[in-house]
């Protein structure tokens, strides 16, 4: 359903993102789309990423997230 959206907004991508959170991989792959998409993350987009980072355990990610929040 969300592939086939031609029109996602922040709120789409932020209900996606946060639902993948369960699935960490999944809710990390959803984010970097996002921003590849042009969208510019907000806070909850961020939260979501965050705790994404932490459920799936990649210390390699924290330099990149760092970096991403820092644009705010």
């Amino acid at each position: 359903m969300f592939d086939e959206n031609p029109n996602r907004g922040l709120g789409s991508w932020n209900a996606f993102i946060s639902g993948f959170s369960q699935g960490a991989k999944e809710a990390l792959t959803l984010f970097h789309e996002l921003r590849r998409h042009g969208t510019v993350p907000d806070h909850l987009a961020m939260v979501s990423f965050v705790l994404a980072c932490f459920a799936n355990g990649d210390v390699g990610l924290s330099g990149q997230m760092h970096k991403c929040i820092l644009q705010f």
